[in-house]
Formats: structure tokens, C-alpha cells, sequence
């Protein structure tokens, strides 16, 4: 999650073999995926984040999170994806 053991050369070299990819590797060297704990927290984040500022996805995401998230011993945790599938357009402030 956090890429403490970073490998980054061990990584690149790895992907610079592959002639595939290999142009697309050196255009952005060192570029990473984005990680999270929760994978469908990741993808609503990259959609949310598609469509307006990276400060503005925060503040959607917390809402979200507030809004319909659950509280756990480890505090709270955003929306299952069952959540966001029952929850009707006109909530979601679509049009």
C-alpha cells in the first residue's frame, strides 16, 4: 500500500524489457497507480476525481463517506459498493 520497499529501478527495468510498453515507461519514468485500502473506494475516487478539482473530489469523497459510510473500530470506513447500488440517481444529485 504505502511502497515502503521502494524497487523503482528493479521496476523500471522490468518494464523497459518489455517492448510493448517500453515507450510508454520511459515517456513517464517513476510513475505509479494509485493505491488505497479499499479498491472500489479507489475507483469512485477516480471517477469523482474526472470530473472536478482534486480539492473538490476530497470534499465529495468525505461527504460520501459521512453521508453513507460506516463507522468501525478503526473509524470510518467509506460506502460498501451494495450501498451505492441501492441508492437512487436523484440522491447521487443526477439528472
Amino acid at each position: 500500500m504505502f511502497d515502503v520497499d521502494d524497487v523503482s529501478k528493479d521496476i523500471n527495468r522490468f518494464l523497459l524489457s518489455d517492448p510493448m510498453i517500453a515507450g510508454l515507461v520511459s515517456d513517464a519514468p517513476g510513475l505509479r497507480l494509485p493505491k488505497a485500502f479499499d479498491t472500489f473506494e479507489l475507483s469512485v475516487r477516480a471517477i469523482v476525481g474526472q470530473q472536478i478539482s482534486v480539492k473538490g473530489a476530497s470534499t465529495i469523497m468525505g461527504r460520501i463517506a459521512t453521508r453513507y459510510g460506516e463507522i468501525s473500530t478503526y473509524g470510518l470506513m467509506f460506502m460498501q459498493p451494495w450501498r451505492l447500488a441501492e441508492l437512487k440517481p436523484i440522491v447521487l444529485g443526477c439528472r
